[in-house]
């Protein structure tokens, strides 16, 4: 009777693990301001699920970089200056997606399921297209802070969540 081998359970390692344990030391601002775009650009297209998504990644960087020692402020700043220089850009394909959905809409019937689905959306945009600029930035912000200290941890202090800035 053949004896059977004991395998003794020893740490898998891979390329992959190392990435992601490489990537979660270095959060930097850039990656803090790429995806405080893609939140804003979520939120502004409609796409809650893609937003919520985003906003706990941005949560997630955020965190990590306050328990490194980060000023509150810096991160604040990065998201809003990312936000800032690519809001044209989001504004122009949210009035993009609105027209495409405009069109759809008027060789649809607004009775189905798919035409009333399509024209909530079209209203979602036209309310984010008119939403100021500083409203989409405290929802990002404010959001995205939340979720930092709810979900990661971090300790963002009395932060003034009505002015978009740490507290006194």
């Amino acid at each position: 009777m053949p004896k059977k081998a004991i395998v003794k359970s020893q740490p898998v390692f891979s390329l992959d693990a190392l990435l992601e344990e490489n990537a979660e030391e270095h959060i930097d601002l850039p990656q803090v301001k790429s995806a405080a775009v893609s939140a804003m650009r979520l939120l502004m297209l409609g796409n809650q699920q893609g937003y919520i998504n985003e906003i706990y990644r941005l949560a997630d960087f955020c965190a990590q970089l306050l328990n490194q020692g980060a000023p509150i402020n810096t991160v604040v700043n990065a998201i809003k200056f990312g936000m800032a220089n690519s809001y044209q850009q989001a504004l122009d394909k949210v009035t993009s997606e609105i027209g495409l959905g405009q069109f759809q809409l008027t060789h649809s019937n607004p009775q189905t399921l798919a035409g009333q689905n399509l024209q909530k959306r079209v209203n979602t945009m036209r309310h984010y297209k008119d939403t100021p600029f500083a409203e989409i930035t405290e929802a990002v912000i404010t959001d995205s802070f939340v979720q930092a200290s709810a979900r990661f941890g971090a300790d963002i202090g009395n932060f003034d969540f009505i002015n978009c800035r740490p507290g006194n």
